[in-house]
């Protein structure tokens, strides 16, 4: 290869976040939308109607808590799953859960001894 042929590498510019309207807000690096960000999907397109933002960025669902707090009792499962959104869920009243929570919590309870 001769000499006059040979270009240099073309340098990458560095990321740039949604247009630089906001400097590192991690938009680019995958961390998350800010606010303003023109690219930032709908929650719709993105999370499924379980999930819930606890703050800013930050999407989970029950069984992330559950995960995150290391409940292994799957009778304990059930009912942080129902007591997170009790008659919330579609398909059945608040009474219902409530009473199912109760049930799931003395099961959790033989489970235990």
């Amino acid at each position: 290869m001769s000499r006059e042929n040979h270009q240099p590498p073309a340098r990458t510019p560095p990321p740039v976040c949604c247009n630089n309207h906001k400097v590192n807000c991690g938009c680019w690096l995958g961390r998350g939308y800010c606010a303003e960000c023109p690219n930032k999907p709908a929650a719709s397109e993105k999370h499924s109607k379980y999930h819930r933002e606890i703050k800013p960025g930050v999407w989970v669902d029950c069984y992330d808590v559950i995960k995150a707090w290391n409940v292994n009792n799957p009778a304990l499962q059930h009912l942080l799953k129902k007591a997170m959104a009790p008659g919330q869920r579609g398909h059945k009243d608040l009474m219902t859960d409530l009473d199912d929570i109760i049930a799931s919590a003395k099961r959790a309870k033989e489970l235990e001894q």
